[in-house]
């Protein structure tokens, strides 16, 4: 009965290891979306460098709808610097400010990699634990009902 406890805890920590994986995987994938997202505005500041003023381009407006507009500056572009502040700069430093963010976004990326790996790790010692108290208690009462069958046998020849 207590290997029985045991094993429910165990269990249910199972669980719960296997719930915090899954929000470490949305994690790494919104991540990993917010990466490719950074490496096309790379791209993108790099074409509009080599444009000129009065181009015809699309721009996004949000949620996937997308405009014509022309090109009025070639040389400088918007970057959103944290906490909704846009701050006016060139290619150059844009590309700057983009690469650093990509590192941090590289950086928690690994950090979330490295995550997951020890939870996979906890998981597989946790279902390893789990099995040999299984078998351990499977063996048990193996050997409690070949005791009783044994002791409730007349033997042959005995006279008993």
């Amino acid at each position: 009965m207590r290997n029985e406890k045991e094993l429910q805890k165990k269990y249910l920590y199972g669980q719960l290891l296997k719930q915090q994986a899954t929000v470490l995987v949305e994690e790494k994938q919104a991540i990993e979306a917010r990466l490719g997202e950074v490496a096309m505005t790379k791209e993108a500041i790099n074409r509009i460098g080599v444009s000129t003023k009065g181009d015809l381009m699309w721009s996004p407006m949000g949620s996937g709808a997308f405009m014509v507009s022309n090109i009025a500056d070639t040389k400088n572009v918007l970057v959103n610097v944290g906490a909704g502040v846009l701050v006016k700069t060139g290619h150059a430093n844009a590309l700057l400010i983009l690469e650093g963010r990509m590192k941090e976004l590289q950086e928690a990326d690994a950090n979330i990699t490295a995550e997951l790996s020890k939870f996979a790790q906890q998981l597989g010692a946790l279902e390893s634990e789990m099995q040999q108290m299984v078998h351990e208690e499977e063996h048990k009462k193996e050997m409690k009902d070949s005791h009783k069958h044994n002791h409730g046998e007349k033997i042959k020849g005995t006279g008993g």
